[in-house]
């Protein structure tokens, strides 16, 4: 079973290990060529932080038996239009594959809907990442369009 916490600094070694994994690279980046830095994340935590204080951005670290194994979120959140984007990332080699992500996006859906009221979700995953792609089916998003270059754009909304 995972448990769920607020994204913090201390993840930032975490991210650097997560984000220049081969595989989870590919789908990041989309080339397996980028590789982040401390420096790099440090900087980029440093600038979540203040988007999360003005509410644009809320994060998660995803935690199997107290362990960190990945993180996940909602960002681009829009009040105005009960929107948000989405992003999953299961970035412990030895986690995936296992239906976790299930599990954790099973339970972003569920603070997007019941902690900020929104209606629609939205994301982008490359094209040939294709458990991604069955288990946002699964959950019931919808394909927006065709695919633009190597990404699918897909959407969530909740009925009524």
């Amino acid at each position: 079973m995972l448990s769920f916490r607020r994204h913090k600094r201390e993840d930032i070694s975490y991210r650097v290990a997560w984000l220049n994994n081969r595989a989870a690279a590919l789908y990041v980046y989309g080339t397996v060529d980028h590789l982040t830095t401390e420096a790099e994340q440090t900087a980029w935590f440093d600038q979540y932080e203040k988007e999360a204080t003005a509410g644009l951005k809320k994060f998660f670290t995803i935690m199997a038996e107290n362990k960190p194994i990945g993180f996940m979120g909602l960002f681009k959140i829009d009040p105005i239009k009960r929107s948000a984007k989405i992003f999953i990332l299961i970035g412990d080699e030895e986690y995936r594959g296992q239906g976790l992500g299930r599990e954790a996006l099973q339970h972003l859906i569920q603070v997007a809907k019941t902690e900020l009221d929104l209606k629609t979700l939205y994301l982008e995953v490359h094209k040939k990442n294709l458990p991604a792609i069955k288990l946002y089916r699964r959950l019931g998003f919808k394909s927006l369009d065709k695919p633009v270059g190597d990404e699918m754009r897909m959407t969530y909304s909740w009925p009524g």
